[in-house]
């Protein structure tokens, strides 16, 4: 049997959520598309590169402060630069697919309800399988633009675009027996949430008023695009 097809069957049994209600989901199908490249829902994949991209638009282009970088259009919309109808469980799925690795090495350990002061410990391996990066590819006048979306984002304490530093793959976690990122519509969070899927891991993360967009870098609002993320590690 095909290893992707394999992987999926095993997460379709042991990951059970739900979608802003309380019904169950439907187990999700991959399609294969080409050699290399595979859909789940709307997310395409490459088995090869481990890139990932799925479509998204422009939520906000103003200068509110933004606490998440994407999430889902029934999500956290007042405080997020983008939004997009895919599944976090969905996309969940397919980093698991592509062996991404996960680290909590930005959240406080908790020990009886109290904050420790210590963080996990985690190897330079597993942190490097769990960073990447993303960018956003559009149409501006029938032309393909692309840049990087930290681009998008300023740093208020340094007056600078978002620096470099990428995206910290974590995971969320179930409560009640829903996937919190699903049912919270979470994907990446600028200001560092466990219940979303992933987190920036940069400076500033642990401030929820340091963060907006770059109004003269957008497109407008609605705006569709595609959100490409490759990972560091190949």
């Amino acid at each position: 049997m095909n290893p992707i097809r394999t992987t999926l069957l095993i997460l379709s049994f042991s990951l059970t959520t739900t979608l802003f209600s309380a019904e169950p989901t439907e187990a999700p199908e991959v399609k294969r598309i080409s050699e290399t490249i595979y859909q789940l829902g709307d997310i395409h994949f490459d088995q090869t590169t481990r890139e990932i991209w799925f479509p998204a638009e422009i939520n906000l282009n103003d200068q509110t402060l933004l606490e998440f970088a994407l999430v889902h259009e029934k999500g956290k919309t007042h405080e997020s630069l983008l939004s997009t109808k895919t599944s976090p469980t969905q996309l969940n799925i397919v980093f698991k697919l592509l062996s991404y690795g996960e680290s909590e090495e930005l959240f406080e350990i908790v020990d009886k309800g109290e904050l420790t002061g210590k963080f996990p410990e985690v190897s330079e391996e597993q942190k490097a399988a769990s960073r990447f990066n993303i960018s956003v590819e559009w149409e501006k006048d029938k032309k393909k633009q692309s840049a990087s979306l930290n681009d998008w984002i300023m740093n208020l304490t340094t007056k600078e675009p978002m620096s470099v530093e990428a995206w910290i793959n974590h995971g969320s976690y179930m409560i009640e027996k829903n996937f919190h990122a699903e049912t919270e519509g979470s994907f990446f969070a600028i200001y560092k949430e466990r219940g979303a899927l992933m987190s920036y891991s940069g400076a500033g993360n642990d401030n929820d008023e340091n963060w907006t967009a770059i109004p003269d870098r957008l497109p407008p609002v609605g705006t569709p695009l595609t959100l490409r993320i490759k990972p560091i590690k190949p």
